[in-house]
């Protein structure tokens, strides 16, 4: 009788708070505050999925050009911009015509605002606009975190250390390749970041996850925000926008979450209204969110599938390697040890070779490989100018000697192998009992 009695009255309160939650007319404030974020958010998210799936069959590739034409125009005749925009998006993803974009995004947003807000006055809440935000939102940043979390799972944004940055002194590093090099020399705090990024984007997929997913989420992006921030990474805006939207998806149960972790209180269970009625309605939205989730599959499928071919497709060059000279001669004559003398030559891409001078400057030259006459033709860093064609032989396995013309001066270059295994980052692993710290 007494269970019967608290669970008629839970489902008392059920009803209660879901028709309270249905009638309850929202503030003119959270009004205009929901019109800003919708127009901002859609502004800024399109045009996903649009593109995002292979083989899409809309690239929307005139939305493309609409804002590579509007966002110069903006600049030059609005913001007056002593320079002209002419740096399209590209790898880094805080140009000045991100940041410009930006801002007509929130202008934008704020104009539809304004006349939404006046030609919906009677409006008193938006409660199933809001669902099918959320809805839009959620699959937006599940997608785009499964991408960012595969990338890490599968180590291509972070790859291991190559030759170039071991051998380079850390003073050199700029703040964004210091990072880098500190990600990618830990596989498993690589994978344990990704992970993270893809159990919290696999949770949005269904509502009742999507808190705990947005949850995850916040913690994770928080940390890429501030390491983007403090090691100037050029993912400002984007990462941050990601952020946002996560606490987007939080925001709603921010006042049952409040008071379960600060006013050690009961909460009620979330009032998960769905913008979908009708037998009909919910069968097509089932058919429709499995087709989603297929097509994520599979897209993730077919990156991580090409990513492994193009590992294993990466062609090193015959002389791969890092090396120290030993001896430089030109014209028959040693060269002075100044700060233009060759220090290490490294081999560590097919088409490139790295030279570090004396005083840890990098200069790089193109190459182009004879195995028949075992010669490589250097190339200027202007990609244009042949510098020299040097033949290559190997006394042993732990030397090598360059011997021809550089620059119109015959030279001859004995070189000893360095063994980058044993460099200290990569050798030192990992270990449970440490009886001293070891700071090298």
């Amino acid at each position: 009788m007494a269970e019967a009695y608290v669970a008629g009255g839970a489902e008392s309160w059920d009803k209660a708070a879901e028709s309270q939650t249905r009638t309850s007319a929202w503030s003119f404030a959270h009004r205009v505050m929901f019109r800003f974020v919708f127009s901002y958010l859609m502004l800024y998210i399109l045009p996903f999925p649009f593109g995002s799936f292979p083989g899409s069959v809309w690239q929307f590739s005139a939305y493309d050009k609409l804002w590579r034409a509007l966002v110069p125009w903006f600049g030059k005749h609005i913001l007056h911009l002593r320079n002209a925009i002419t740096i399209f998006p590209n790898g880094s993803g805080d140009t000045t015509f991100n940041y410009v974009q930006l801002l007509i995004f929130v202008l934008l947003a704020a104009v539809g605002t304004i006349i939404w807000t006046a030609l919906d006055r009677k409006r008193s809440e938006y409660r199933t606009l809001h669902e099918w935000l959320r809805i839009y939102v959620r699959y937006m940043l599940a997608f785009t975190m499964l991408a960012y979390g595969f990338d890490k799972v599968i180590k291509l944004q972070f790859a291991d250390p190559g030759l170039g940055r071991l051998a380079e002194p850390l003073g050199n590093y700029s703040p964004f390749a210091l990072l880098w090099t500190f990600m990618g020399s830990s596989t498993a705090y690589t994978h344990f970041g990704g992970w993270g990024e893809v159990i919290g984007a696999v949770l949005l997929f269904w509502r009742r996850t999507t808190t705990l997913g947005a949850l995850i989420l916040c913690g994770v992006l928080a940390n890429v925000v501030a390491l983007n921030f403090f090691y100037d990474v050029p993912v400002k805006i984007f990462s941050a926008s990601l952020l946002l939207m996560a606490m987007f998806l939080v925001v709603p149960e921010a006042k049952r979450l409040i008071d379960i972790f600060v006013l050690n209180r009961g909460a009620g269970p979330e009032n998960q209204k769905s913008p979908f009625h009708g037998r009909r309605i919910l069968l097509a939205r089932a058919v429709v969110k499995t087709a989603v989730i297929v097509l994520v599959a599979y897209s993730l499928f077919t990156f991580v599938t090409s990513a492994y071919a193009s590992r294993r497709h990466i062609a090193r060059p015959p002389l791969y390697g890092l090396y120290q000279v030993e001896s430089f001669t030109q014209n028959g004559q040693p060269v002075a040890l100044n700060d233009a003398r060759w220090r290490r030559i490294i081999f560590e891409y097919k088409s490139e070779m790295s030279v570090m001078s004396m005083d840890d400057t990098i200069s790089y030259y193109g190459t182009k490989y004879d195995a028949a006459k075992k010669s490589v033709t250097l190339t200027a860093e202007d990609g244009t100018t042949p510098d020299g064609v040097l033949t290559y032989s190997q006394p042993d396995a732990e030397h090598l000697e360059l011997r021809g013309n550089f620059k119109n001066q015959p030279v001859v270059i004995e070189m000893r192998r360095v063994d980058a295994s044993k460099f200290m980052l990569v050798s030192r692993g990992f270990h449970w009992i440490n009886e001293h710290p070891y700071y090298q």
